[in-house]
């Protein structure tokens, strides 16, 4: 994650782009997710700490997304499984693709728009209709804590896609 921020920070700052970063995690909830709903592009990365090679779904992915915010994430298999690249979320290969992409979607407002748009009415769906901590519970234990006892009661499958 720092790689690919101290990537970013300079290509944002040559090209005058506004930028809020607080690694401080200091702000209340819903200041945090106000800031999303001021941004254009919410940046984001999936990996497991401390392991490169592998990713997670993370919780961020949600919010940006349920904030009306374009969000640009690494690729990660989960996510896939309640949304769909590039109509819901633009997901991104390396530094190269995160840059080209930054610069692709703040020069093309109406695709940036449409993709945040489907994304925001996706989380909307799933969040009102109960699904989404459900099936993000059944995630978490499907493929991250399969050692874990699962809390959840609730295994029915819902086709999202």
């Amino acid at each position: 994650r720092n790689e690919l921020i101290e990537t970013m920070i300079p290509f944002i700052e040559k090209n005058k782009i506004n930028y809020y970063m607080n690694s401080l995690k200091n702000l209340d909830y819903v200041e945090y997710l106000n800031i999303y709903k001021k941004t254009k592009i919410g940046f984001n990365t999936n990996w497991v700490s401390g392991f490169k090679d592998k990713y997670h779904m993370s919780g961020k992915n949600f919010e940006i997304m349920s904030a009306g915010c374009l969000l640009l994430t690494q690729r990660c298999f989960e996510l896939d499984l309640y949304m769909q690249e590039g109509v819901d979320y633009v997901g991104f290969d390396g530094e190269k693709d995160l840059l080209d992409k930054i610069d692709y979607y703040l020069k093309n407002e109406k695709e940036r728009l449409k993709i945040a748009q489907s994304g925001h009415d996706r989380i909307m769906h799933l969040h009102l209709s109960y699904f989404l901590w459900r099936e993000v519970d059944k995630a978490l234990y499907t493929f991250h804590y399969p050692k874990l006892p699962s809390n959840s009661k609730d295994t029915e499958t819902v086709e999202v896609l």
